[in-house]
């Protein structure tokens, strides 16, 4: 399954359960003629607000996909303070993570 599969699945079932969540993109884009920063690499891809938890950042790979450096000491970071991290790199990995969002 291709990660943009993946991707659009996680968001369908945060929107199902009515689970308060952004999708997030990184990098540097041009528009206009003028450079737009977006999030800093290595952030998530999805970041949610579950009730009454810490929020919760979602990155989404492929199946044999694996997090380079930047995402790795984003989840560093992020876990530090506390927020939850998973990996999604299949259905199935979402449907199992999908209870302590709700």
């Amino acid at each position: 399954m291709k990660e943009g599969e993946i991707q659009s699945y996680c968001l369908e079932v945060l929107r199902t359960y009515g689970i308060f969540h952004m999708r997030l993109n990184s990098g540097v884009v041009k528009t206009r003629g003028a450079w737009v920063h977006l999030c800093p690499a290595g952030t998530a891809d999805i970041l949610t607000f579950p009730r009454e938890r810490p929020p919760f950042w979602l990155e989404i790979k492929q199946l044999k996909g694996e997090q380079h450096a930047k995402q790795e000491e984003f989840q560093a970071r992020v876990t530090a303070l506390g927020h939850g991290y998973a990996v999604i790199n299949s259905q199935m990995a979402m449907d199992a993570i999908v209870h302590k969002l709700r």
